[in-house]
């Protein structure tokens, strides 16, 4: 399957391809486009324009510390850009809808942590072969029900993909019942990236979520939605919720909303009687000075 193997890490390169590699790790010839790539705290920043995507898949292997496997049709240029983005959730968006495996292994000396290691992306130049919708449906649909959290994590990020109201319908069933609390928070993430009208029900919902890593990351996806709905339930947590790191998130998702409504939240709760809500909501405040409509609300307290 791996025709044209072609491995590149720091410091080492074996290849066997039409592009030439150096000991070095670099490809032979010079990128013709631009590319600016940075992996800082686990996030992948990349601005990439008319670079051969195995470059790029090259550069960020070196800067995270992963062997990366590139083969098929890897002089295809690749124009995107993506800003602070969970490196693997990064890599999916800049292979696209190219073949692209991640493999996990153990982290040296870190109490048998689980990281990733290794990617491995096949390249075709005319995409994935097409196939009728009914088989990826159902394809879809079975890996979702897959035992294997993982797999199922994997969907949710092809439901992004698709974004139509049966996608965000499904993207809701799973963040309410999938029995994986790490499969839940990232089609929660999804869906604050999908956001519109029917999300919200969903969300609401799961700020009730059992696992507090999915209910933070529904005041996460909330910030991210530009409607005042969305405003309003954040108001109710910074407002009344028992949990102390909950209302700390939920006043950093309304300073990322430019609306009298989540202004009026904040103002609300100016006078708190914990010093750190206090001090969440005085840069909830001034951020919302600056925020645009419909703002990611990332990095939170």
């Amino acid at each position: 399957m791996w025709h044209g193997l072609r491995i590149c890490f720091a410091g080492l390169t074996v290849g066997f391809s039409s592009a030439v590699c150096t000991a070095e790790g670099q490809f032979g010839r010079v990128p013709s486009g631009d590319l600016d790539i940075e992996v800082s705290d686990g996030l992948l920043t990349a601005d990439v324009s008319n670079v051969p995507v195995a470059e790029v898949i090259r550069i960020i292997g070196e800067r995270a510390g992963l062997k990366t496997v590139v083969t098929g049709d890897i002089e295809v240029a690749l124009t995107r850009r993506i800003s602070r983005v969970p490196l693997a959730e990064g890599l999916r968006r800049l292979v696209g809808r190219n073949l692209i495996v991640m493999i996990l292994g153990p982290v040296p000396k870190d109490g048998g942590r689980r990281a990733l290691i290794e990617v491995r992306v096949h390249i075709s130049a005319n995409g994935p072969p097409r196939r009728k919708q009914a088989d990826r449906d159902e394809e879809l649909l079975s890996a979702l029900s897959h035992p294997d959290a993982a797999v199922r994590s994997d969907a949710v990020l092809q439901l992004e993909q698709i974004g139509d109201l049966p996608a965000a319908d499904l993207l809701g069933r799973v963040a309410l019942e999938d029995p994986s609390e790490a499969v839940r928070a990232r089609a929660v993430g999804v869906l604050g990236r999908v956001g519109g009208a029917e999300v919200m029900g969903a969300l609401e919902r799961v700020l009730r979520d059992s696992a507090q890593v999915v209910r933070e990351q529904a005041i996460l996806a909330l910030g991210q939605i530009d409607d005042e709905n969305a405003a309003e339930l954040l108001g109710d947590v910074l407002l009344s919720n028992p949990d102390r790191q909950m209302r700390l998130v939920a006043a950093w998702a309304l300073g990322r909303k430019a609306s009298s409504v989540a202004k009026g939240f904040l103002e609300a709760a100016q006078n708190d009687g914990d010093p750190a809500l206090r001090r969440a909501v005085y840069q909830g405040l001034r951020q919302s000075l600056y925020a645009a409509p419909g703002e990611s609300a990332a990095n939170p307290p």
